[in-house]
C-alpha cells in the first residue's frame, strides 16, 4: 500500500528548479515516485510505508527549503493580504529612485553631475528591486545549477 506525504518547497522560480528538486526526491530510496508543482510550491511524494527521512536534506541538497505540509493547512484558505503587502511594497521601493531616474534624464543638460546621479539612482533600483535574482542566483550557482535567477542576474 502506498502512502502520499506533502512538503512545502521554497525558493523555486522556474522549471529547471522543479526538475532539479523532483530528481533528488526520486533518488531516495523508499520513493515510489515524487511529483512537484512550482505554482503550489508543493512537494507530493508517494511511498512504501513510512516517508523517507531525508527528505528535506535532499531537497536543501540542490539549494531549496523544504518543510513537511501538514494535511490540514488548505492554501486556498490562506489571506493573500501579506503576500500583496510585500509585492505592493517590494514594487513601491525601487519606483522613487526610479522617477528620479526619469526626471534627470530629461532634464540632464540643466543638473550639474547628472550622468554620475543617474548611474547612483539605477544602481539603487537594480539592487533594490533586483536583490532576490542576484542572491538566488548565487544560492543557484553554489549548488552548480544554471536557472532563470542566473540568466536574469547576468543579463
Amino acid at each position: 500500500m502506498t502512502h502520499t506525504t506533502r512538503y512545502r518547497i521554497e525558493g523555486m522560480h522556474c522549471a529547471s528548479c522543479v526538475a532539479r528538486v523532483e530528481s533528488a526526491l526520486r533518488k531516495l530510496p523508499g520513493v515510489i515516485d515524487a511529483a512537484v508543482n512550482l505554482a503550489t510550491n508543493e512537494a507530493r511524494i508517494q511511498h512504501a510505508d513510512d516517508p523517507p527521512s531525508e527528505v528535506i536534506s535532499a531537497v536543501e541538497a540542490v539549494g531549496y527549503r523544504a518543510s513537511l505540509r501538514p494535511e490540514a493547512v488548505d492554501s486556498s484558505t490562506l489571506p493573500s493580504d501579506v503576500a500583496d503587502t510585500f509585492r505592493f511594497r517590494d514594487f513601491a521601493r525601487p519606483a522613487a529612485p526610479a522617477l528620479a531616474v526619469v526626471v534627470l534624464a530629461y532634464f540632464v543638460e540643466s543638473v550639474p553631475l547628472a550622468p554620475v546621479w543617474m548611474l547612483l539612482l539605477a544602481t539603487l533600483v537594480l539592487y533594490t528591486s533586483g536583490r532576490e535574482f542576484f542572491i538566488n542566483a548565487a544560492r543557484s550557482l553554489r549548488h552548480a545549477a544554471l536557472d532563470m535567477d542566473v540568466l536574469v542576474a547576468l543579463g
